[in-house]
């Protein structure tokens, strides 16, 4: 009798352990239930939603309907709405990160003609001076002695270059004299006397005037002196000119035409001009054929005033080169700005049809919900969830909108500020260059 009391007592025990424990286990389940039903108030939240099971190109209406047919027809609307969520909530996620991904600003990487827009300099541009001293550049035209006449159209032309331009003169025919005996000397002597770097006055002047014609002229070797110097400070983005200021034809044997052409596949893409001072035809046709093997323009000058013209045309062509610069770039702001454009339009219409796709299947599912008797239960707050992503994600398609479209034109302002005022800078010299001569 004592021992089936115990075991009566032990039975009662163990009953009540097993409800408590069940007790809590329903409790637990119903808890992490409400917190799993909770409708989201945050647009953040509401992107996190997705992508529901049976969203984008997975929906499938029955199978649909057979997840909607499980729900406990004494659901709270908060598990209802999460029911269709996490069906059908379309991945907006996606577009969110690719509109913040979208670089809106602009930067310029074409070069310029040696300068950069920000600060218009010419620290790539590579100008080597090649300078006749030969014998019959002693010879008198109008304005004075040949060689005078052309190292002051030299000094003045490179007086006036951009500052952080650099400049190389090379002289040739200066030794030695031009009789035969004399010829090895004066064909094996070229200097270059001012080494290629920014410009100095005062050390360039002193160089310059030690210069006296004299000897022959070894123009070919002279030219692959050039482009030695050239090659050996220069980049992929130098800008390389060589000018030949130059009386007459190569007298010691070399190929001028052929180093010239050797300029342009030599890793330097040096262009050769050439001024022939006072030349016959036949000097002038051997010139030009160098010039243009040099990628280059010949041109002729019999006197001062004609030097003078030369040179004033170097202005012109760099200015024209400023302006042609200005069209380049700022066209190819406008192809980038609506390249982006192109870009945050495909979002945008990502986003849309994303958008509508969800629309059209949640309404679907209200439908066949209705039938049931609860479909009214997430009506509104869908509508919620629909008015807040939207206005959300539009506002950051705006904004990037308006930021690619101003600094886009900002930029190309400033291009044309910078422009403008290089091309000032530059005819303020080039009237300079004229009054001096």
């Amino acid at each position: 009798m004592k021992l089936l009391k115990t075991t009566i007592i032990l039975l009662c025990i163990l009953t009540i352990i097993g409800c408590s424990s069940k007790d809590v286990d329903t409790g637990s389940s119903h808890q992490k239930e409400e917190e799993k039903a909770e409708i989201p108030e945050k647009v953040e939240d509401m992107i996190a939603q997705g992508p529901g099971k049976y969203a984008g190109d997975n929906y499938n209406e029955e199978k649909v309907k057979a997840e909607l047919d499980k729900i406990d027809p004494e659901a709270s609307k908060e598990e209802i709405y999460s029911t269709v969520m996490d069906l059908l909530a379309e991945d907006f996620s996606s577009v969110q990160k690719s509109f913040e991904q979208v670089d809106t600003s602009f930067t310029i990487d074409s070069v310029s003609p040696g300068t950069d827009v920000e600060k218009p300099s010419l620290d790539q541009y590579n100008v080597s001076i090649l300078l006749d001293a030969s014998g019959s550049m002693e010879a008198q035209v109008n304005g004075g002695q040949k060689m005078d006449v052309a190292k002051e159209a030299v000094e003045t032309f490179v007086s006036n270059f951009p500052k952080e331009a650099n400049v190389s003169l090379i002289v040739y025919g200066h030794k030695g004299s031009n009789s035969e005996e004399d010829k090895q000397l004066s064909c094996s002597k070229i200097e270059e006397i001012y080494p290629l770097s920014t410009y100095d006055e005062s050390t360039f002047s002193k160089a310059i005037k030690q210069v006296d014609a004299t000897g022959w002229t070894p123009l070919a070797d002279a030219i692959k002196k050039s482009g030695e110097t050239l090659k050996d400070n220069s980049d992929k983005n130098s800008k390389n000119v060589v000018y030949i200021v130059s009386d007459g034809l190569e007298t010691c044997g070399g190929n001028p035409a052929k180093e010239a052409e050797a300029l342009q596949k030599d890793g330097i893409s040096a262009t050769v001009n050439i001024v022939g001072f006072d030349v016959n035809n036949t000097e002038q046709r051997a010139l030009k054929e160098v010039a243009e093997a040099g990628g280059g323009t010949f041109t002729s000058a019999s006197s001062k005033s004609d030097l003078k013209s030369y040179f004033e045309g170097q202005y012109n062509k760099l200015e024209l080169e400023w302006m042609q610069y200005e069209i380049l770039v700022g066209g190819n702001i406008t192809d980038e700005r609506e390249d982006r454009i192109n870009d945050l339009v495909a979002i945008r219409d990502e986003f849309l049809e994303k958008k509508e796709r969800e629309q059209e299947n949640v309404e679907k599912v209200m439908d066949y919900l209705k039938t049931k008797g609860i479909e009214e239960s997430i009506k509104t707050d869908y509508k919620n969830r629909k008015r807040k992503i939207h206005r959300y994600l539009w506002d950051m398609y705006k904004k990037l909108d308006k930021e690619l479209q101003k600094n886009s034109m900002d930029l190309k302002k400033k291009l044309k500020d910078n422009v403008q005022k290089k091309r000032d800078e530059l005819e303020k010299k080039k009237e300079d260059s004229l009054d001096n001569n």
